[in-house]
């Protein structure tokens, strides 16, 4: 769905996309909120999407109040979180 926004809610113990097989990005926008209190550090990765396999990239990436790397992989994404 090129457009669409897939937002991701992440705590402590939730928000990673688990899938076993193929997943596609098409575009679009990846928003990442955090909630329940958490707050990564500046410099941790998350793990936001692990996959059987991953092809695609996203257009936008945004994270609430931090800059953002991405590293894609043929079988998920990282995000790398920065000040």
């Amino acid at each position: 769905m090129s457009g669409a926004t897939l937002e991701l809610r992440v705590g402590a113990s939730q928000g990673q996309l688990n899938a076993t097989g193929a997943v596609t990005i098409g575009g679009g926008a990846l928003r990442i909120k955090f909630v329940d209190g958490y707050k990564p550090a500046a410099g941790a990765t998350l793990t936001v999407i692990s996959a059987g396999s991953l092809s695609g990239k996203f257009d936008s990436i945004t994270v609430d109040g931090f800059s953002v790397t991405p590293t894609y992989s043929a079988k998920g994404l990282q995000l790398r979180l920065g000040a």
